[in-house]
């Protein structure tokens, strides 16, 4: 793809144009990948930090950020953020193991309902759910007693129903009368079992680990809290050895569930261990779901060997969040390239603010950290960056450009309505119709994006997307402009533009051309050097010392061009075409100072920089007549080097 031409203005030498219109770091491949398939529209596009490298920049796009109403606006980039993507990623996600019990080994010892000693008005032994010799009792303070001997693990077996009741586990050492200690528990630290569950069928519950050359008693009760007519449906003892390292499957019980709009497994209670096989790997991740139901997650890594890896990136997870978020964390890294066995557990006890100790499990990722990836086979590593963001700072691996207002910002108001009820219209600021004519092509090809699956991608050189939507007079709702919308990704570049057109007489109060939004130094952003702690301007050159404290403060001279960058990544913008109003909006005028800087610590722990379109009075607004046409185009880029300042000629 050719580098894009810019003719700059009035034949000033710009200081940036070498680098953002020129080739450097000019990528081959742009990616679209379908984020939504309900709702509202959601896309990523991924472009290559250039011919043969690993990293990718995502550009997040939505229009779910409207004030008013999530599924009105036209999809606008909520930011820009640093990706992976490696060679040779496997995923696996285990199954369900309620249909047949399974485990993942065989067990060396089972007690079946007879082996046990039941008190009270057990009913049975029947088949209740398909699942043989049940015995059940819903009277609490029943219980049945099992005696163990010669195992490592304990596991109850039982049947989960919608009319499962809850049940209390006791379990002691013959040989000193006492419990085991609660660490030796694989349950819950209430020691309590719920068997009624959203799905039915055979469950496997670990209980506790122990000591297979004693003998242990164990007792269940129907639990004091069982609610009325609700059953313990009790189907004997298993008896394991050690889960060994390389036992592939689901050791407990898990569902499989839709969830955060992807098919995850829904793992519970505590105990539950899943383990994966990954092979070629020299990195292993973890995705699964957050919600207010969620638990906590323990990491094991074993090597081909059976030897446990002697670092990790974290050990475990706490996955609760009073929000539903797919999420993807790493768990070891900068392994020797090989076959590792990754163990998740869940975790005896629970966040506290949690309403349940179940993990949303979306399976294990593995990937070849020193092979580039094929955008269409392997997964895009998105660092764990969250969906949800309320700013800029709120994704962890951010280099910015902006948050829903980068393509439109502009401040308006119907000719007739008093001063005062002017407001930023379009963007995450709201009044704005839903989308229609919403069409996407690839490498000037259109595609059928409306029937696309969730998580479908196209990959192509130039990726164009075009739709309209009306702006709306922010005091009745009536429309105002009409704007017909262009996203164009490139190689190395992403240009937005729009095109707008009055329908009605309104009084403009602010346009702004271009908005650069990024995070900086204090927000701790991973990946990219800790946020951007210099910018620099067309025309002024390096400032580092600008007000804070949200202060908007003009910037001299007529900017257009603006960076943010530190050590190795920087993000830049500036626009491809510029209308003079003063040319054909009476009360518009050019002023030199066009340029405002918004703070290096804006309450989100961000920078902004807005370009207006024009210096006009912005008190009273300038009148802009019905029918009148006005365009906007943009370059924003952000690109990577070993030694930034010094590739733009400006201070570290």
């Amino acid at each position: 793809m050719n580098a894009i031409t810019v003719p700059f203005p009035q034949g000033r030498a710009r200081k940036f144009d070498r680098i953002v219109a020129g080739s450097l770091g000019q990528g081959s491949k742009v990616v679209l990948q379908n984020l939504r398939t309900v709702t509202y529209l959601e896309y990523a596009v991924f472009v290559q930090n250039g011919e043969g490298s690993v990293e990718w920049w995502r550009h997040l796009v939505s229009n779910r950020f409207h004030t008013l109403n999530p599924n009105l606006g036209a999809p606008r980039s909520l930011a820009c953020t640093l990706c992976y993507l490696y060679a040779t990623t496997a995923v696996a996600a285990l199954a369900s193991n309620k249909a047949t019990g399974t485990t993942g080994q065989a067990a060396i010892l089972t007690q079946g309902t007879s082996s046990g000693t039941y008190t009270g008005t057990f009913v049975g032994p029947t088949t209740i759910v398909g699942v043989p010799d049940i015995k059940y009792s819903s009277t609490i303070g029943d219980f049945v007693t099992y005696t163990v001997t010669g195992v490592s693990r304990i596991v109850f077996r039982g049947a989960i129903t919608s009319n499962g009741g809850i049940e209390s586990v006791l379990i002691t050492d013959n040989s000193t009368g006492f419990e085991i200690p609660a660490g030796d528990y694989l349950l819950p630290s209430t020691k309590l079992i719920n068997w009624a569950g959203q799905s039915s069928g055979l469950a496997h519950i670990p209980g506790a680990n122990v000591d297979p050359a004693k003998t242990y008693t164990v007792k269940k009760t129907v639990h004091a809290s069982n609610p009325a007519g609700f059953r313990m449906y009790q189907g004997g003892l298993l008896g394991y050895a050690p889960i060994a390292f390389d036992a592939v499957g689901v050791h407990g019980i898990v569902d499989v569930t839709s969830i955060a709009g992807v098919n995850a497994v829904r793992s519970y209670p505590s105990g539950t261990v899943r383990v994966e096989r990954f092979d070629n790997a020299t990195r292993i991740d973890w995705q699964y779901v957050t919600t207010n139901a969620s638990g906590i997650a323990v990491f094991k890594v074993y090597n081909s060997l059976g030897v446990e890896i002697g670092a990790y990136d974290a050990t475990q997870k706490d996955t609760y969040s009073t929000s539903t978020v797919l999420a993807r964390m790493k768990v070891a890294s900068g392994l020797p390239k090989g076959t590792y066995y990754l163990h998740v557990t869940s975790k005896t006890t629970k966040n506290a603010a949690s309403t349940d100790y179940r993990l949303y499990d979306f399976g294990g990722f593995a990937v070849d950290e020193t092979q580039v990836g094929n955008p269409a086979t392997d997964e895009f590593d998105i660092l764990d960056m969250s969906l949800s963001p309320t700013s800029v700072a709120q994704f962890g691996n951010s280099l910015g450009t902006g948050t829903g207002n980068l393509e439109l910002a502009i401040q308006l108001r119907k000719s007739t309505d008093a001063l005062g009820l002017q407001e930023f219209v379009g963007g995450t600021h709201g009044h704005e119709s839903a989308p229609t004519g919403f069409t996407v092509k690839v490498d000037g090809v259109v595609i059928n994006y409306a029937a696309a699956t969730q998580f479908q991608r196209w990959s192509g050189s130039i990726i164009e997307i075009t739709m309209q939507s009306n702006l709306l007079a922010p005091s009745d709702g009536s429309v105002v402009a009409n704007v017909a919308w262009t996203q164009t990704f490139f190689g190395s570049y992403y240009v937005p533009s729009e095109v707008i057109t009055t329908t009605a007489p309104v009084k403009v109060h602010v346009d702004y051309g271009t908005m650069l939004h990024v995070p900086n130094a204090l927000a701790g952003t991973q990946g990219i050097g800790g946020g951007y702690n210099k910018v620099a301007f067309d025309g002024v050159g390096d400032i580092s010392g600008l007000p804070g404290s949200n202060l908007v403060t003009p910037i001299p001279g007529h900017q257009r061009g603006v960076c943010f960058y530190n050590s190795d990544y920087a993000a830049m913008a500036y626009p491809l075409n510029e209308p003079d109003w003063t040319g054909f909006f009476p009360g518009a005028s050019f002023q030199t100072t066009r340029s405002l800087w918004q703070s290096w610590d804006r309450n989100d722990l961000s920078a902004k920089v807005y370009q207006r379109m024009y210096g006009g009075d912005e008190t009273n607004g300038v009148l802009v007549p019905a029918g009148t046409t006005w365009s906007r185009r943009k370059v924003i880029r952000v690109m990577k080097h070993p030694d930034m300042p010094a590739l733009l000629g400006l201070a570290a």
